[in-house]
């Protein structure tokens, strides 16, 4: 599938002008997202994942005290997803004391960085 795009504000911005085409092509499969992550760097550098800011939150309002204690309710199986392990296991050792809460054991049992967790 061709998507025919005009380049947005936000890319006229912040986002490198070169000869590059403005027809994006759609992908769906796994294996080509690889390829594209490499051309989003050539494309728009500065550009960060949600998730990856949402880590930076959360690394800022626990490193206001080493006392701050969480409660993170709807934990699941991780804080952040796949590709931010290590951001994650930094932001949980942050907090003095973090409680995992969800109504699926089977995630519960299996997080990766909460180890005080209670099923609802």
């Amino acid at each position: 599938m061709l998507l025919m795009a005009q380049p947005t504000d936000f890319e006229h911005r912040y986002c490198r002008r070169e000869k590059l085409s403005n027809a994006v092509e759609v992908v769906d499969r796994p294996h080509e997202q690889i390829r594209l992550a490499g051309a989003q760097t050539l494309i728009c550098p500065g550009l960060r994942w949600n998730q990856e800011r949402y880590g930076d939150v959360l690394r800022k309002h626990l490193y206001t005290g080493r006392n701050t204690r969480w409660l993170e309710t709807g934990c699941g199986h991780r804080v952040l997803p796949n590709g931010l392990e290590s951001m994650e296991k930094s932001v949980v050792r942050q907090a003095a004391f973090v409680v995992g809460i969800d109504m699926d054991w089977r995630s519960l049992l299996g997080h990766r960085s909460i180890g005080v967790r209670v099923k609802t």
